[in-house]
């Protein structure tokens, strides 16, 4: 039986968009043989040869980081690998200095794997996790487990300077935006493997606390949302979106990060750590998280974040927040959020970071990415 209407129509233009994608792979790889051929003497080449391909943010996150280190990028990567993948993946190719290989290059001067392989040059070694390091190990390695969402670094990569978000008004007193699904967020694991609360959870009690009852405001509509802060309602006010419900634009996302004093750092999905703690700091907005000690440097309470540990010391956290215990600290917190980005967690920072390993003595080292990024 033919297929008619719209069932029809998906199926050409899918069929359309995978000839498209195909036609641009194959662009690209016959431009890096091209390019590779010529072999300038000025430019790096780095080779990933990864055995995990799935379509995901990880690899585009490694891709990133090289490609604002300055290397020209050849990637093993077969025709029906990417046509799988998913939108992350493919736009690794949109990079004008990222080419497809089936096979390694005949020069390169950075090789980049998943697995223990050793090589003739300077190796890096892609490691997923972080339950499994020691400090002595973090304190080896390029350690970038969360960055900014893939949509925001690439906003990042193509601007010469970022929005002096330190200079913004703050009409926002504490922010939280995201899926704040049950059953998608509320995960046991993070007690019994990390020692802090989930999301949910997190969520539930400031939304049903007696304590700060009037101060709390729960939004499932980005236009109620917006018409309540540009009527000047939330400076004093603890602000939960639950994203799962409606969506705020992307575009919007850290204009309204750079509104708010303080940003509400609740856990990921499988692990504590979540795009948005990054994007926070990103805008000089200072975290309010229970999973500081995971990042290295440590995040420090009453210096770049505000840090608590337990249910009851959360609901009193935020109460302190809200009766005005940090104002005369406001400035520094901002200031030492975004130099913490900055120095430790910018696409700057990770390229420094790779680009000191490669000019440096040491053969080989480990990029360390949260497992799900």
């Amino acid at each position: 039986m033919f297929c008619t209407g719209k069932k029809s129509q998906e199926i050409i233009g899918k069929i359309i968009s995978k000839c498209y994608d195909a036609r641009f792979y194959l662009q690209k790889l016959a431009e890096g043989k091209r390019n590779h051929a010529e072999n300038h003497a000025r430019v790096v080449h780095a080779y990933i040869n990864l055995k995990d391909l799935s379509p995901n943010r990880r690899i585009f996150l490694v891709v990133s980081i090289l490609v604002r280190a300055g290397f020209k990028i050849h990637i093993r990567l077969r025709l029906r690998q990417y046509l799988r993948w998913n939108k992350y993946g493919k736009a690794i190719l949109e990079y004008p200095t990222v080419y497809p290989v089936n096979s390694a290059p005949t020069r390169y001067d950075l090789y980049v794997t998943d697995t223990e392989e050793r090589n003739i040059v300077k190796t890096i070694h892609v490691h997923y996790g972080t339950d499994d390091l020691t400090k002595e190990e973090i304190a080896r390695s390029l350690y970038f487990p969360i960055m900014q969402h893939p949509n925001l670094l690439k906003y990042e990569m193509d601007r010469e300077e970022l929005p002096d978000y330190a200079s913004y008004d703050r009409d926002i007193l504490i922010f939280f935006a995201g899926n704040m699904d049950q059953a998608t967020y509320d995960k046991t694991h993070f007690q019994t493997t990390y020692g802090i609360e989930n999301r949910y959870i997190l969520a539930r009690a400031l939304i049903e606390s007696q304590v700060l009852s009037g101060t709390v405001k729960f939004y499932t509509s980005y236009r109620a949302f917006i018409k309540d802060l540009e009527a000047g309602l939330l400076a004093d006010k603890v602000v939960l979106f639950d994203a799962s419900v409606d969506r705020i634009p992307q575009e919007q996302w850290l204009p309204l990060m750079g509104r708010s004093t303080f940003f509400l750092a609740l856990p990921g999905y499988t692990q504590p750590f979540c795009h948005n703690i990054v994007e926070a700091m990103m805008t000089a907005t200072v975290p309010v998280t229970e999973y500081g000690h995971l990042f290295f440097p440590v995040l420090r309470h009453g210096k770049e974040s505000i840090q608590f540990s337990g249910m009851n010391e959360f609901i009193q956290t935020i109460k302190e927040i809200c009766d005005g215990r940090y104002n005369a600290m406001l400035h520094e917190l901002r200031n030492s959020a975004q130099t913490y980005y900055r120095q430790h967690l910018s696409l700057d920072a990770a390229a420094e970071s790779l680009l000191s390993f490669f000019g440096g003595k040491e053969a080989e080292t480990s990029l360390v990415i949260a497992r799900a990024v």
